[in-house]
């Protein structure tokens, strides 16, 4: 009988050791699973509410004035721009209510008028939510309370109302807000912008934009 080596030994214990270890556990590979966070679909674009913003501020008001310029036919649309302002209103709670009762209350059709006059104010207001009228509002110098143009594209989440007041003398203007009738009626919307100085001819327009 042929004796083995001390070689051929080693080298099998070395193969016997191999075959008689564990196999080595499989690598794992550690994935963070998110953890508090939700996602969703909406069907609809919606318009996105500013961080920060409180419900009730979320339709944009700008507001634009301009200068008669040469050449120029209508000053709304080409006069040279002097001052421009872009704010967030408050909802009011009459807003709120009146809001609530011309979508679906019945039994009250006195309340069921459409809230698209604007009127300004020269007034340092702290817009309120229960606040009902708009204090010092102007009466003058072309810058009266007057009806705004409606205007929505189908299926929308906004829509605006728009008006261009033509200064009839100097006025300055720094609040406004949107009714329901030429005079008193319910108080809906209300915002204050850094004050607006207009001489005789300039225009000022202000645009609602209302979010649904």
């Amino acid at each position: 009988m042929k004796r083995a080596t001390p070689i051929t030994a080693l080298a099998g214990l070395v193969a016997a050791a191999f075959m008689l270890a564990p196999p080595a556990p499989a690598q794992m590979v550690d994935q963070a699973v998110p953890t508090g966070r939700t996602s969703a679909s909406v069907g609809r674009t919606r318009a996105v509410v500013e961080p920060g913003q409180l419900p009730g501020k979320h339709n944009l008001v700008e507001v634009v004035a301009r200068h008669p310029k040469a050449g120029c036919a209508k000053t709304e649309e080409c006069g040279e721009i002097f001052y421009s302002s872009k704010s967030y209103n408050l909802v009011t709670n009459a807003g709120l209510n009146w809001l609530a009762d011309i979508m679906s209350n019945t039994s009250t059709p006195s309340v069921n008028a459409q809230c698209n006059y604007i009127g300004l104010t020269n007034t340092g207001i702290t817009p309120g939510a229960s606040d009902t009228t708009l204090s010092g509002e102007i009466a003058v110098n072309g810058l009266s309370r007057a009806q705004a143009t409606y205007a929505h594209t189908s299926n929308a989440t906004t829509y605006t109302l728009a008006k261009t007041f033509t200064a009839s003398g100097a006025q300055s203007a720094q609040a406004g807000a949107v009714f329901t009738a030429s005079s008193s009626g319910t108080m809906c919307f209300e915002d204050t912008f850094t004050s607006a100085s207009l001489q005789t001819n300039d225009t000022l327009t202000v645009t609602w934009t209302i979010t649904i």
